[in-house]
């Protein structure tokens, strides 16, 4: 989205994995090329700025770190605050999160409220929250009574918020 000539700076990016597999390797290290600066979320990032011929990039903290919870507040709509809810957020489609919240908002008389990106799943027990703007997300978290999760960032949140969450791995 920046104009072609403008400088492009990238702060704690993320590949998503460990390593590149060879087909991904031409097209990434074309499209990092077009970077003046980046910083990476994960020291593996670095690593494989490194292999792609880049020795400039760093390691900086995540964003969700970067503030404390009074901060974050500020940003935080009151969308959810009247409400009384499981938030299950899984970014890897995973039975046992779905299971474990029908069984949690069950046994404490919550409603399942959950974050998606993939209209496929409307099909699931409870509220789909989709695409929700950073200041609903951030609500949604801070108001649970629970967060049952497989993201690092929901989990940030959570510890942040003080709210109780529970973390299923991906299979």
């Amino acid at each position: 989205f920046v104009p072609e000539g403008k400088k492009r700076i990238s702060y704690a990016a993320s590949f998503g994995k460990k390593t590149l597999t060879e087909k991904e390797i031409p097209e990434t290290k074309r499209l990092i090329e077009r970077y003046k600066y980046l910083a990476m979320r994960e020291l593996s990032g670095v690593e494989i700025l490194k292999q792609l011929g880049r020795n400039d990039g760093i390691n900086v903290l995540d964003p969700t770190l970067l503030l404390n919870k009074k901060e974050w507040l500020k940003i935080a709509s009151n969308k959810y605050s009247d409400k009384k809810y499981v938030l299950m957020y899984n970014l890897n489609r995973n039975k046992k999160i779905d299971e474990y919240v029908k069984k949690l908002a069950k046994e404490k008389n919550l409603d399942i409220y959950y974050i998606s990106y993939n209209l496929h799943e409307c099909l699931k027990k409870g509220k789909m929250k989709c695409n929700v703007k950073v200041e609903d997300f951030l609500s949604l978290i801070s108001n649970a009574s629970y967060v049952v999760t497989d993201s690092f960032h929901a989990t940030a949140f959570s510890i942040n918020f003080n709210t109780p969450f529970m973390i299923i791995f991906p299979n």
